[in-house]
C-alpha cells in the first residue's frame, strides 16, 4: 500500500508529459503547414510576376520592330494630313 501513492503521481505525471508531447507535435505540424502553404503563396506570385514580366518583354520586342515603328508613323502622318514618303 505505501507504493501506491508514488504510483499514481508517476502515472499522472506521464500523461502530463504525453499531453504536453501531443501538443507541441501538433503545433510543430500546423506550423509546418503553414509554412508549406505560404511558400506555394509565394510560388504563384513569383510565376505570375514572371509572366507578367514576359509578357512586357514580348510587347517592347513588338513595339521597337522597324516595320510597326513605320507603320505607326505613317499612321500618325495620315492622322495629320501630311504625305510620308
Amino acid at each position: 500500500m505505501r507504493f501506491a501513492p508514488v504510483f499514481r503521481s508517476i502515472d499522472i505525471l506521464m500523461v502530463a508529459v504525453l499531453v504536453a508531447s501531443v501538443v507541441w507535435t501538433f503545433k510543430i505540424k500546423y506550423d509546418s503547414q503553414e509554412a508549406i502553404d505560404s511558400v506555394a503563396r509565394l510560388q504563384k506570385q513569383i510565376e505570375a510576376e514572371e509572366n507578367r514580366v514576359d509578357l512586357l518583354k514580348s510587347g517592347l520586342e513588338l513595339a521597337y520592330k522597324p516595320i510597326t515603328l513605320r507603320e505607326i508613323s505613317e499612321t500618325l502622318w495620315r492622322a495629320i494630313g501630311i504625305k510620308a514618303d
